[in-house]
C-alpha cells in the first residue's frame, strides 16, 4: 500500500477517534456536571469556543501521533 493512502487512511481513522472521544467527553459533562460548560463560556462565546476547538485540535494530534506511531513505527510482524 502506497504511504499516501497508508497516511490518508491514518488521517480518517483520527478524526474518527477524535470526534468520538471529543463527543462523548461533552456528553458525559452535559450529563453530571453542566455548570462546567457554562463556566467555560462565562468570559465569552468566542473564548468557550477556542477552549472547545483547541482541546480538539490537541486531542486530534495526540491521537493521530498514537495511530501514526503504531502503524508506521511499531509495525505488527505478521503484516
Amino acid at each position: 500500500m502506497k504511504k499516501g493512502v497508508m497516511l490518508l487512511k491514518i488521517l480518517k481513522d483520527s478524526t474518527a477517534v477524535t470526534l468520538f472521544i471529543f463527543i462523548f467527553n461533552i456528553v458525559i459533562k452535559l450529563i453530571f456536571n453542566p455548570g462546567s460548560i457554562i463556566e467555560t463560556f462565562e468570559e465569552g462565546v468566542w473564548m468557550g469556543l477556542g477552549i472547545y476547538l483547541t482541546s480538539l485540535v490537541m486531542l486530534f494530534v495526540i491521537v493521530f501521533l498514537i495511530i501514526f506511531t503504531r502503524r508506521f513505527i511499531f509495525k505488527p510482524k505478521n503484516s
